[in-house]
């Protein structure tokens, strides 16, 4: 009896532990990731083959351009290339708030989970795209859905904030890649 009464208490207190998802998307604006004015130059490498140099600008209106690759050959997923959009170009917070909304993310559904030695908070349900958030730094883990999973690792900080210098993208569709930033100069930094 004993023991089932601390069960019971030891779930309502991770109940009150976990923070809404509302929540949680205000802090992960609060994170230093946002790049405008940013050039980053790194390279790709699918499974198999040798790696591809490429060179990105994040504007100051949160504008994405690709100099060396396509946007198609770097993130082959259309949903790739908006959750990059999304976390590390957006401008205003609401816009990061649309764009968490237009990615499909249920901001209503949140729960503790772990990725790659992190307690996160996973965001969203299994039938649409689910969302990973570092409880400590509210830095984004994971994104993943039915066809495809992004994982970003090693942040690292330069001028202005944060950023992943690895970024693993699996796809059902378009198989394994793994991207290195190798490089990020800031032209103007906003925040």
């Amino acid at each position: 009896m004993l023991f089932r009464n601390f069960l019971i208490i030891k779930s309502f207190l991770f109940f009150l532990y976990i923070i809404p998802g509302w929540k949680i998307i205000d802090l992960m604006w609060e994170t230093p990731v946002h790049l405008q004015g940013a050039l980053l130059k790194g390279r790709v490498q699918n499974r198999n083959d040798s790696p591809q140099q490429f060179i990105i600008v994040i504007d100051v209106k949160g504008g994405v351009k690709y100099l060396s690759l396509s946007e198609k050959e770097l993130f082959p997923n259309g949903v790739q290339s908006s959750v990059i959009k999304v976390f590390f170009a957006t401008n205003t917070k609401s816009d990061f708030v649309q764009g968490i909304e237009n990615l499909g993310i249920n901001r209503e559904i949140v729960d503790l989970d772990r990725v790659q030695g992190h307690i996160c908070y996973r965001i969203g349900d299994e039938e649409r795209l689910q969302l990973w958030v570092d409880k400590d730094s509210f830095l984004p883990v994971r994104v993943k859905n039915k066809e495809m999973e992004m994982l970003f690792q090693k942040y690292t900080t330069f001028e202005a904030g944060l950023f992943p210098t690895i970024i693993e993208i699996n796809s059902r569709t378009s198989g394994s890649r793994i991207i290195y930033v190798d490089e990020i100069s800031f032209l103007k930094s906003t925040r």
